[in-house]
């Protein structure tokens, strides 16, 4: 196996230096090979191969994990002095037959979504939207009943940054329900 290496390491300088050759055939076709394939061959000679340096390229350090966090907005972190759901309402009662909520949120200052914030909401412990870069939602056919609903605002990395919470009651007309018979 050695002698074998040895004699493929002597052997390649003289297969680097093998030549190009140019002839047309009888098509009229110009062929370039490295095997002469008649004597009438010419020998091209090329011109030295070109070579850039490679570019130097540092990367940028990894910000440490006890680091301020930045916004890349800003350069500065975010702070929401506001953020609450103002509708539905805490604590009150809101007839919706077709089971629609609307949800409205107020934050200050505006959600930073460059930073990559987004807004998680929840209702009865269970994610509904996640990652909305909207302060509204339309909850569809939910069901009658007393609901927790939640919001949160997360980063880049899922962690929450602030969340806000009510308690409501929708009433639906329920078929269980009959009057006047």
């Amino acid at each position: 196996m050695k002698i074998l290496t040895l004699l493929s390491i002597l052997f390649l300088p003289l297969t680097a230096q093998a030549g190009l050759y140019k002839y047309t055939d009888e098509n009229g076709e110009t062929i370039y090979s490295d095997k002469p394939p008649f004597d009438g061959a010419k020998e091209v000679k090329l011109p030295p191969i070109q070579v850039t340096p490679a570019v130097k390229y540092t990367p940028k350090p990894k910000p440490e994990e006890n680091d301020t966090k930045e916004d890349d907005a800003n350069h500065k972190p975010t702070r929401y002095s506001q953020f609450k759901i103002i509708q539905p309402e805490k604590d009150k009662a809101m007839r919706n037959n077709a089971g629609e909520v609307t949800v409205k949120l107020a934050i200050k200052p505006k959600l930073n979504v460059k930073a990559g914030h987004r807004i998680d909401f929840l209702l009865d412990g269970r994610v509904i939207k996640a990652a909305s870069k909207l302060n509204t939602l339309t909850i569809k056919n939910m069901d009658r009943g007393e609901h927790r609903l939640q919001a949160r605002i997360t980063d880049k990395q899922g962690k929450t940054i602030k969340s806000t919470a009510t308690t409501f009651t929708l009433l639906r007309y329920s078929k269980l329900h009959r009057t006047g018979n």
